[in-house]
């Protein structure tokens, strides 16, 4: 969260317990909370990537920037 922090004003948490569970059995909602997680991370790199028209798979900033 620092390195986001510091190298852009533009920061969105995205947190699991935010996740509509409701129809999910309480006692399994957190094992599919981090499938859940897993697939909406995804979509939001892979958006991200097409919007900006760069690969996540190329990392820019490796090696260039203390972390």
């Amino acid at each position: 969260m620092d390195f986001a922090k510091k190298h852009s004003d533009k920061v969105y948490v995205i947190d699991n317990k935010d996740f509509d569970m409701s129809l999910i059995d309480e006692d399994l909602q957190d094992y599919y909370s981090q499938i859940v997680s897993g697939v909406v991370y995804r979509l939001i790199a892979e958006s991200f990537a097409y919007e900006r028209g760069h690969s996540l798979d190329v990392r820019r900033y490796m090696w260039k920037l203390e972390y």
